[in-house]
């Protein structure tokens, strides 16, 4: 982790002191048009319907994959990482929706495991129990339930544990160095897992598909959740409200209004976040696939408040498209320009906004950024002190040749995990999302909807306004793994924009997509250090203190 200043708190801990403990995970309340319980009520996990999809392996006709890309077909939840089978199913003709049966294709059957295999990788896998957090799940993926259906994962190391030493950062089991097998070859998976082993735990989950257990979960401590609901306060109809939708993936179910995490330390008129999630433009929201966690982190170590909208999302036989959404999202940011998520009142004094976003929820608020600076009244109005985007997806035209240079090898544990069919189903699966969000090809290189192609030349009026404008461009920070199949696009931009745009690039060795959202057992320092520059980023910008980096690397270090 980077060294903060002396006067500046270190990521999670409250402005006014220690980090206390977070709870266990409390889901949120049901989705709206459903029974409510009041928060922080234990509850049963609830998921829309939408978001089991069936993942189809197949290629379109006439394309051939490599053995190695052959997968079982499954029924997978939705989620940050997962966003991609659903639109690789429709790419293949399967229509997304409610989950389908599970089938298992004769060539992915399941592979005999011995009794005495199983006992002895269990045995040699016992979980040491956090001090200091509650249901922070397994410390390995064969200590969860192994569904009937699924494909077994050889075990290819052996997990050793002992308790952490005193005043370590560790918590849980910290493994040692994997045993040598005589005469066989050096092994990356036993590498990754004595170097950096948070990062091979997660690679081992997300092949058995068992990633969502290590979703970050839960509220942080010192903030609260405030519902903001269309129709349920104050609002300028028709400029400044909240959306109210019908999401038909979701038997026709009401949906909208926005969440605002507020932190302990903030009052009224405090600044704010306006924090745009992801999930491929069809999936996620405020209280759905870890967003609760992430905006509560962001609210907790940077002592602003982060509102996240429940705004419309694209996909098939859904009639919403990008200019409808950006529109929603519009008038949501307007509505915390001039309402207070706090007092609930109209403000007294300008807001002092801040656009985030990840995946492509950073693609979207970077497009309402270029949409403010095209436009002399809402620069104005939004006085938007900055951006900050967390694995963003900029080319929905999905050329970047890291979708073949970081495709995941399963046999190495190297790549994007978080992406792991064949490169040109990833493509495709991409392609399909961003063709259904612009429901145009042209718009796949717009710099509006793509602002990617901005660096390329595309609406150089809109790349003109974005680089000089009105006044002073506001600062942008970023971070993206070095492993990520978007890494290529995002490293594009930031190049051919350095120096005409003040910003920072933080490229992470060896981490996949939105790795910033998952957590295990075991010391994640990339992660620390990602949210660690990321709060000192907005720290900076509201102190007006800020100076652009460029293009910077971090890489965990090695004993």
């Amino acid at each position: 982790m980077f060294p903060s200043s002396p006067d500046r708190p270190t990521y999670g801990e409250p402005l006014g002191g220690a980090r206390p403990c977070p709870g266990p995970w409390r889901p949120g309340p049901a989705r709206p048009g459903a029974a409510r319980p009041v928060f922080g009520t234990p509850v049963a996990p609830i998921y829309y319907s939408a978001g089991a999809v069936a993942y189809m392996p197949h290629l379109p006709p006439g394309m051939s994959v490599p053995k190695v890309a052959a997968v079982p077909s499954r029924v997978v939840r939705h989620g940050p990482t997962s966003a991609f089978s659903a639109a690789t199913a429709a790419a293949a003709g399967a229509r997304p929706g409610p989950a389908r049966e599970e089938t298992q294709t004769p060539e992915t059957q399941p592979s005999e495991t011995s009794e005495d295999t199983r006992q002895s990788e269990t045995s040699s896998q016992r979980r040491v129990e956090s001090p200091n957090t509650e249901n922070t799940g397994p410390s390995s993926p064969s200590q969860l339930e192994e569904p009937a259906e699924l494909r077994p994962v050889p075990q290819m190391f052996s997990l050793c544990t002992r308790p952490a030493p005193a005043g370590s950062m560790a918590v849980g089991p910290d493994p040692e160095p994997a045993e040598e097998v005589p005469g066989a070859a050096p092994d990356t998976k036993a590498a990754r897992l004595r170097d950096q082993s948070a990062l091979a735990i997660l690679f081992e989950a997300f092949v058995a598909e068992k990633d969502d257990s290590h979703l970050q979960r839960g509220i942080e401590a010192d903030v609260t959740m405030v519902e903001l609901m269309a129709g349920k306060g104050p609002e300028d109809k028709g400029e400044a409200e909240w959306p109210v939708w019908t999401d038909t993936w979701n038997d026709d179910a009401t949906r909208g209004g926005a969440v605002a995490f507020i932190p302990k330390s903030a009052g009224a008129n405090s600044p704010c976040i306006f924090f745009v999630h992801g999930g491929g433009f069809e999936w996620g929201g405020p209280r759905e696939d870890g967003y609760d966690s992430l905006c509560s982190r962001l609210a907790s170590g940077s002592g602003q408040i982060v509102v996240c909208c429940d705004h419309p999302l694209s996909g098939d036989r859904r009639p919403y498209k990008a200019p409808e959404i950006l529109a929603a999202l519009m008038k949501g940011l307007r509505w915390v320009s001039r309402f207070d998520p706090v007092a609930l009142e109209r403000r007294t004094a300008p807001a002092s906004l801040l656009l985030a976003g990840d995946s492509a929820g950073a693609n979207q608020a970077l497009s309402l950024l270029l949409q403010i600076l095209s436009d002399d009244s809402l620069e104005r109005e939004l006085n938007i002190r900055g951006l900050a985007l967390i694995s963003p997806w900029l080319d929905l035209s999905c050329g970047s040749h890291t979708y073949v240079s970081n495709a995941f090898a399963a046999e190495a544990h190297t790549g994007d995990v978080a992406f792991r069919a064949h490169a040109d189903e990833n493509r495709a699966g991409f392609k399909g999302m961003g063709l259904t969000y612009t429901g145009s090809v042209e718009f796949l290189k717009d710099g509006l909807y793509s602002p990617y192609w901005l660096a390329r030349g595309a609406n150089s009026g809109l790349l003109q306004r974005l680089t000089e404008g009105t006044s002073k461009p506001p600062p942008m920070w970023i971070c993206t793994g070095a492993a990520e199949t978007l890494c290529g696009e995002t490293l594009d931009f930031c190049q051919q924009l350095q120096g005409k745009v003040p910003m920072d690039l933080w490229l992470h060795e060896g981490m996949f997509h939105d790795w910033v959202m998952y957590t295990t057992d075991h010391p994640f320092p990339s992660k620390d250090a990602a949210m660690q520059n990321l709060m000192d980023f907005l720290e900076d910008v509201r102190q007006g203190s800020w100076t652009p980096k460029g293009i910077q690397y971090h890489i965990d270090r090695w004993k």
